[in-house]
C-alpha cells in the first residue's frame, strides 16, 4: 500500500509525506523474518535436531579457493561430472594461482609492517618539514 502510494505522489510529481515510513515497515518486516525464523529453527532443533537453515557445504573454486555455499533443492538429478566438492588435491593452475596468492598475501603483509615500522620512527617535524626516515629496518620489534 505504502509503495502504491509512492507510485501515486511520484506520478503526480508531488512528495510522499513521512518518507520513512517505508523505511520502518521494511525494518520491521526483517525483525518479524527474523522472528519466524529462530522459532522455526527452534522447531526443526526439537524435532528433527536439524536446523531450519539449508546446509552449508564446502566448494572448491577453479582457481583452488575454498568457500561455504548454500545447498539448493533441484528438480532434476545433478548430471555427472559436474557435481560441487571440496577437492582434496589441485590441479596444476589452480596449485599455481594459489601460491602466487599465498605470495601476494605474503608481500601484502610485509609492507604493512615496514610501513607501522616507518611510522613508529618518523617524527611530528620530519613530516612536517619532509624530511624522511631511514629506509632501511635491520629488525622490527
Amino acid at each position: 500500500m505504502l509503495l502504491t502510494m509512492q507510485t501515486a505522489y511520484v506520478s503526480n510529481a508531488r512528495s510522499m509525506p513521512n518518507p520513512e515510513r517505508i523505511d520502518r515497515v521494511n525494518e520491521t518486516m526483517r525483525h518479524i523474518e527474523t522472528v519466524v525464523h529462530e522459532r522455526n529453527d527452534a522447531y526443526y532443533q526439537l524435532e528433527t535436531g536439524d536446523s531450519a537453515s539449508p546446509p552449508m557445504r564446502t566448494v572448491t573454486s577453479f582457481m583452488g579457493f575454498t568457500y561455504k555455499k548454500q545447498a539448493e533443492e533441484h528438480l532434476e538429478p545433478p548430471t555427472e561430472g559436474t557435481k560441487e566438492y571440496e577437492v582434496p588435491y589441485l590441479d596444476g593452475d589452480a596449485y599455481m594461482m594459489q601460491k602466487l596468492w599465498a605470495e601476494k598475501e605474503f608481500m601484502k603483509e610485509r609492507d604493512r609492517k615496514d610501513i607501522e615500522a616507518w611510522e613508529k620512527v618518523v617524527t611530528k617535524e620530519m613530516r612536517r618539514y619532509g624530511k624522511g626516515g631511514p629506509r632501511v629496518f635491520n629488525r622490527l620489534e
